[in-house]
């Protein structure tokens, strides 16, 4: 059989759209993956910092009552409280709003031609 043959042309076409479309799917799936897994950290921050404005929404109501005993473990508990609050609180909201990371250049391998041991259908 001749390279020239147009069955061994179109079936060379055929398999290059499929694996055009395997490696398409291939990077959809990982960019999806990728998302989720942001997006996975980004709901776990938020919890996390709502969970500290939370403790230190409580410190803070019960405040007067703790420095009516103990002043300086009051306060220690507010500064510990704000401590572990703040941090998280604005890496939560700049997780939130910071774009996605530019996409890296993919390294494409050179295209060859795979003549003597080739899959194709037909040989």
């Amino acid at each position: 059989m001749n390279d020239d043959d147009p069955a061994h042309a179109s079936i060379r076409a055929v398999e290059s759209a499929v694996e055009l479309a395997r490696a398409e799917v291939r990077l959809a799936v990982s960019e999806a993956r990728e998302t989720v897994k942001r997006l996975a950290v980004s709901i776990a921050l938020s919890v996390a910092a709502a969970f500290f404005l939370a403790v230190t929404f409580v410190v803070a109501v019960f405040f007067p009552v703790l420095w009516a005993f103990r002043p300086t473990a009051a306060l220690f508990c507010a500064l510990i409280a704000l401590a572990f609050a703040l941090p998280t609180a604005l890496v939560a909201a700049l997780r939130w709003r910071s774009p996605r990371p530019p996409p890296e250049e993919p390294r494409r391998a050179p295209l060859t031609h795979n003549a003597g041991g080739s899959r194709h259908a037909v040989q």
